[in-house]
């Protein structure tokens, strides 16, 4: 999917709805805090990729970095290793 910003682009600032679903309850890390999680976390992230490096191959396997912008309009740089690489990038 691409997306196009044009001058016709209207850019609204986010409101919190109402009222907040009950379950599931999640808990929001920064993009900087996962640097403290274990290794082979799973995590959801919510973030724009700002550039999705093409696919390296290296004696340890194939990685692909992401580079991606959060809410707080910080940059992240994001290596995908591996079996993550093969079962979800490459699709």
């Amino acid at each position: 999917m691409e997306l196009y910003l044009t001058r016709k682009t209207v850019v609204e600032p986010y409101k919190v709805p109402f009222q907040m679903l009950p379950f599931p309850k999640y808990i929001i890390l920064n993009l900087a805090d996962f640097v403290k999680l274990p290794n082979r976390t799973l995590v959801d992230i919510m973030a724009i990729v700002v550039y999705l490096d093409t696919i390296h191959c290296t004696m340890w396997g194939p990685f692909r970095k992401i580079v991606v912008i959060n809410a707080r309009w910080s940059l992240h740089t994001i290596k995908v290793w591996g079996d993550l690489l093969n079962k979800n990038a490459l699709h």
